[in-house]
Parts: C-alpha cells; sequence; structure tokens
C-alpha cells in the first residue's frame, strides 16, 4: 500500500509505504521506521514519482516497518526543500502511525547514499542507525574539483561546501556549555 501527503512546499504527495497494511500497524505498538532516500534519477518528475515506488522493494527486513520513500525534490541528495520535504514526509507518517522515535532508520544508495550521508551527521540525535551506500560525503572529492588542470573555485565557493559535506561536519568539536559538562 502506497500513502501520501500535501506537502506544504508545493501541494506535491510523496510517498509512505507500510510493509504491513496500515490498518494492521495503527493496532501495533509503535513500530520502527526507515526513510530510504532514492538514488540519481533524472527522469522522475513529481508526477513520475510516486507510481515508481510501487514496484520497488521494500529495503526493510523488518515486517512491521513503514518505509518512507521522500521524494526529496529532485536531484539535489535532499539538500534545501529536500530537506524539509524528508522531516515533512516524517511527521506525516508519525501522524499516521505509532513510529518508535527510537528505531529510525536513514537509508539510501548513490545520491541517495550521499543524503543518507547528510541527513546522519547533520541530525544524529534522531537515528538509531544510518545505511548510507556508495554516497559521497565530500563535494571536492566527488566533483574532482582539484584535479590537474582544473582552476579552484573560489574560497567562498570552497567554505559552503563545509555546509554540507559529511565527513567535515562530522569532524566538528561539540560545544558543551559549563551545565552540560
Amino acid at each position: 500500500m502506497v500513502r501520501g501527503y500535501r506537502s506544504k512546499l508545493d501541494g506535491f504527495y510523496p510517498t509512505i509505504r507500510p510493509r504491513r497494511s496500515g490498518w494492521a500497524l495503527r493496532k501495533k505498538p509503535a513500530v520502527s521506521a526507515e526513510v530510504w532516500l532514492a538514488g540519481r534519477n533524472e527522469s522522475a518528475r513529481s508526477l513520475l514519482f510516486s507510481p515508481s515506488v510501487k514496484v520497488r522493494p521494500a529495503s526493510s527486513s523488518s515486517t512491521d516497518a513503514v518505509i518512507l520513500h521522500p521524494y526529496g525534490r529532485f536531484c539535489n541528495a535532499t539538500k534545501f526543500a529536500g530537506e524539509v520535504d524528508v522531516f515533512e514526509a516524517m511527521d506525516a507518517v508519525r501522524a499516521l502511525y505509532p513510529i518508535d522515535s527510537s528505531r529510525m532508520v536513514v537509508a539510501g544508495f548513490s545520491m541517495g547514499g550521499a543524503s543518507a550521508w547528510h541527513l546522519a551527521v547533520h541530525h544524529s540525535g534522531l537515528w538509531c542507525a544510518a545505511s548510507p551506500g556508495a554516497g559521497f560525503a565530500e563535494t571536492a572529492v566527488f566533483a574532482k574539483i582539484f584535479a590537474d588542470g582544473k582552476e579552484p573555485p573560489p574560497a567562498w565557493e570552497q567554505k559552503l561546501w563545509r555546509w554540507y559535506d559529511a565527513t567535515v561536519y562530522a569532524g566538528k568539536p561539540v560545544q558543551l556549555s559549563d551545565d552540560r559538562l
């Protein structure tokens, strides 16, 4: 069964797919949820996205998991509006099903892997596990920015990469206030 919700961003209906029927899930105690992030597909437009989910196999091995396939706003590795899409979709899932917040997983492959890296390090407290498959975590390495013969981009552009580069972000020291020490 594929369900959707109306996005506040643009009225589109991203998809939610529970592994069992929605009725069975609503009667159960809290279940796990997996946010499965799509790989690059430049032919997937909003009108084509929902029907394509119907044929994809569920990625979770749990029979009681809710599998969430957010659209991610095209091929942007869930940055900006894509990130908003993921969190709107998660809110919609929580409104429909009893989700155990301690059993939330983020996963994806290819561009979806890059998305999983991003969400795992920027929102680490949300997930019990992350499974980024084959996704890039560093902009410069992925785009071969510093290859021989290429002129490096300006310093301000390189600084902006740090906003989303998972390895840099994950390495930032945590600042604790005195009351938390």
